[in-house]
């Protein structure tokens, strides 16, 4: 059995160094897998200079694909499209560009929820049109396929003045739709306010001494309370830069216990554990930063 490991752990640092947009994409294409939820594998391979595009429907596919040295995300991790309905897209894709909604909805014949959802993550944002217009515009696009139009009629609507999705809001559609960050990670909206705070970055951390007093914030990617651990909790967070280990004493988790267990991101002050390699936090205070952002936002990427 260690040879085993061994020899699978030799070999994923061989493909993650040489063929690191396959090993990313590969690792995406696999989910459900190993410790790590997608958001955090899209993280390491930006960290690592591997770009991650988002869903374009003139160029992913069902599944993720390497395009160059970056990975495109795939229609598998839309919210809302299921088996037959990749299918639909990459059979129609194969006749040749989509020109326009309308012209994806007459070929593809998706409902309306999955293709709001398309539109929602940027997916037709290479045709030219903003997404709210392009909502506005959906159901009369899906009223024109379902009429059987002809092929290439551009459907003319009266759109409002309607305003664009902000960063912040294109970020919750990425997490709500795709369970990942395909734009933006979150805590790069909260960074000017966290340097304000004084609060570190992850990949800050080990380059200060053993025993710094320290802030660090990030989203918990896991939770964990080993039954040997004797009532200490360990959690894994994550900023644009890095992921952190926290470790929680059980006194500290009795006193912070709601906070620990239900906020989605955290500030984490304590004392700087860094020996040997290892760096992690012995939390002495653990507070949540801004729920109301937050609220339901990544149950899809980290629970």
């Amino acid at each position: 059995m260690p040879a085993a490991f061994a020899k699978i752990t030799y070999d994923s640092a061989y493909l993650k160094l040489y063929y690191p947009a396959e090993f990313y994409c590969a690792l995406l294409n696999n989910w459900p897998m190993g410790f790590y939820p997608p958001a955090v594998i899209i993280g390491d391979a930006r960290r690592h200079g591997i770009p991650v595009l988002p869903i374009d429907v003139n160029r992913s596919r069902s599944a993720c694909t390497v395009e160059g040295r970056s990975v495109r995300i795939g229609y598998r991790y839309v919210r809302g499209i299921g088996e037959t309905d990749y299918e639909a897209i990459d059979v129609a894709a194969e006749a040749g560009p989509f020109q326009s909604l309308h012209d994806f909805c007459r070929r593809t014949r998706l409902g309306k929820d999955a293709v709001a959802n398309l539109i929602d993550v940027g997916a037709f944002d290479s045709l030219g049109l903003p997404r709210r217009q392009l909502l506005w515009q959906l159901p009369e696009a899906l009223k024109a396929a379902r009429d059987d139009e002809i092929a290439g009629l551009v459907v003319v609507s009266r759109n409002p003045p309607l305003h664009e999705p902000t960063p912040i809001e294109e970020a919750r559609a990425d997490y709500h739709v795709l369970g990942l960050p395909a734009s933006h990670h979150v805590m790069e909206f909260y960074r000017a306010r966290l340097d304000e705070m004084r609060v570190l970055t992850c990949v800050e951390l080990s380059e200060l001494p053993h025993g710094s007093w320290v802030r660090v914030a990030g989203v918990v990617i896991c939770r964990q309370a080993p039954g040997t651990a004797r009532g200490h909790v360990f959690l894994t967070i994550e900023d644009e830069t890095a992921l952190g280990n926290v470790i929680i004493r059980p006194k500290v988790y009795a006193e912070y216990r709601l906070t620990i267990r239900h906020q989605l991101v955290l500030i984490v002050e304590g004392r700087l554990q860094n020996q040997d390699g290892s760096v992690s936090v012995l939390a002495k205070r653990v507070d949540s930063l801004n729920p109301e952002f937050t609220e339901g936002l990544f149950v899809r990427s980290f629970r």
